[in-house]
């Protein structure tokens, strides 16, 4: 393999986004109060929260979407809308965003 092809792959294997999934953390709860609302996808793109987490896993959460926002390009993706307003509940013992009454 020649250094030009050796040099883009390990700079593709090392640019990409790190995907945010909120299968990663704990998704279990008791009652609402458990929940906070999370974004759970690409975080180079539009980030409104979209998932439902445990607030015990929030720091580990915050922590992870920091380190997977630092792959991101400068000139990322601006969210062109306002994000639904979603409010996190529990629901059968799991952690879910329920659309805001208007």
């Amino acid at each position: 393999m020649s250094w030009p092809v050796r040099l883009a792959v390990v700079l593709a294997a090392s640019c990409g986004p790190v995907g945010l999934q909120a299968s990663n953390y704990s998704q279990q709860c008791s009652v609402s109060s458990d929940c906070t609302a999370i974004f759970s996808g690409d975080p180079c793109g539009c980030a409104c929260p979209n998932e439902a987490i445990n607030v015990a896993d929030k720091a580990r959460y915050d922590a992870d979407a920091r380190a997977a926002t630092a792959r991101c390009s400068p000139f990322r993706a601006q969210c062109l809308a306002d994000c639904i307003n979603q409010t996190p509940v529990c629901q059968a013992g799991r952690c879910v965003l329920q659309r805001a009454s208007q």
